[in-house]
């Protein structure tokens, strides 16, 4: 594939450089079958959020209090529903975006050619991260227009649009740590493992330092360090945004949350990119 991006091109400028490897990550990245996968299934949850809602709605066990989220805000329920395959999606991205090329042999194709390292991470993780925004996009695009065309409520779908972006600028945080571990590891499958390790094993830590959270003021602190609570960005915004809508007790600090994504994509980034620059194109 590399060879035929460049075989016949002897000068391009940078943003054509760009571009050509941003297309290429996409096409790459679209054609694997865990993405395929897992773009299915989060079209099947989308679907099948629906009959969850009407299931929940219709349920005399489930206390009203309960069931006052989904009577307002059916659509939000739709639309945060393929959030975690999203994650998945990005995991899945991202934790082959550099080792691929060790793996595939064409390190020694691409990294030889007359571009620049940060080039080359510019394009390649531009090309990645721009699939994964355009996936978010489409899953809002279904789930709301499910959401329409199966309960027809639009109350408080204003919000939507800025709930889709804290969606696509969550995913920042998981996507540039796997890609950091692609690139540190140089394989594929570990990286993943490292990736989808963090997004399970946050949550149940987070849920013990709130059963202790009495014992000190600076366990709030060390909580919003965790990469799952500034990933929970959506919901701060959905609860703020929209009335009567309320998550956990501890969250809604959309500022911090924004701030950590952005330090965890700094901090990731340097380190891919230092590793980038130092790198050889052995493989053991």
């Amino acid at each position: 594939m590399m060879e035929r991006i460049f075989g016949g091109q002897r000068e391009m400028s940078i943003a054509r450089v760009i571009w050509i490897l941003a297309v290429y990550e996409m096409k790459k990245n679209i054609r694997k079958l865990l993405v395929l996968a897992l773009v299915i299934i989060g079209i099947l949850s989308v679907l099948g959020s629906v009959v969850i809602v009407n299931l929940i709605l219709g349920s005399p066990d489930i206390p009203e209090v309960v069931k006052a989220p989904f009577l307002r805000y059916k659509w939000y329920i739709v639309l945060s529903m393929p959030q975690f395959f999203v994650s998945l999606i990005s995991i899945a991205i991202g934790g082959g975006l550099f080792s691929s090329e060790y793996e595939d042999r064409t390190a020694y194709v691409l990294y030889t050619r007359p571009i620049s390292r940060l080039t080359i991470f510019i394009s390649k993780f531009s090309g990645g991260y721009l699939l994964i925004t355009l996936l978010t996009l489409f899953y809002a695009v279904l789930a709301i227009g499910v959401s329409i065309i199966f309960f027809g409520e639009t109350h408080g779908l204003w919000a939507a649009p800025y709930i889709v972006l804290a969606t696509i600028y969550s995913q920042l945080i998981i996507y540039s740590l796997t890609l950091m571990f692609s690139q540190l590891t140089r394989r594929t499958i570990l990286a993943m493992l490292i990736g989808v390790a963090i997004i399970i094993i946050s949550p149940l830590v987070e849920g013990l330092l709130l059963t202790i959270e009495f014992l000190s003021e600076w366990i709030l602190y060390i909580l919003r360090l965790f990469p799952t609570w500034a990933m929970a960005l959506p919901d701060y915004v959905a609860s703020t945004l929209l009335p009567d809508f309320v998550t956990l007790d501890y969250t809604g600090d959309i500022l911090t949350a924004v701030m950590i994504i952005l330090g965890y994509f700094l901090l990731t980034s340097s380190i891919t990119i230092y590793s980038l620059l130092k790198s050889d194109l052995v493989v053991d």
